[in-house]
């Protein structure tokens, strides 16, 4: 068995080898693929640009010229492409927070008023919730028994209510 490190007798030893490629590249081959690398981008780039230029004019030719006098297209129905999306959410922020910020009469007649959360949730905790009538049982004729609720609450609303000034 042949050991590497140990030469057999009469042999010099191992060959001496540089450690790196000692052949030089096929320079001729690299140069003929690079030119036809090259060739071929060149040539798909001006085809491209033939072929482009051929279909603008084949359009061309098929589609009458645009007269002056015709009508500008309508404006498309809602919803639109939004312009300005930031400014217009702030807008309706802004709108938004005045209606839940500020007063106003939603039926002056029956005085329905919008007023701010805080002073509804002020009004809340003063006052305390309304009470509601208890739930009526299916079998039983809503119209008698709103009537029946409204007439069994009043004597406890009349105790209920301060006497003297406005509530």
């Amino acid at each position: 068995m042949a050991d590497p490190h140990h030469p057999a007798p009469g042999n010099q030893g191992p060959a001496k080898t540089p450690g790196y490629e000692i052949r030089d590249a096929n320079t001729r081959a690299i140069m003929y693929g690079g030119i036809i690398l090259t060739a071929v981008v060149v040539f798909s780039f001006v085809y491209m640009r033939w072929l482009f230029n051929h279909y603008q004019r084949s359009i061309a030719r098929e589609r009458p010229p645009v007269s002056e006098l015709t009508e500008q297209q309508p404006i498309p129905p809602a919803p639109r492409l939004r312009v300005n999306a930031v400014k217009e959410l702030t807008q309706l922020h802004a709108y938004e927070d005045g209606l839940l910020q500020g007063y106003q009469w939603v039926q002056k007649d029956a005085g329905i008023a919008h007023i701010p959360i805080a002073r509804a949730m002020a009004i809340v905790a003063e006052r305390g919730l309304p009470v509601w009538p208890a739930a009526v049982p299916a079998d039983t004729n809503i119209v008698s028994a709103v009537a029946d609720a409204g007439a069994s609450n009043a004597p406890a609303a009349a105790a209920a209510a301060p006497s003297g000034g406005a509530p």
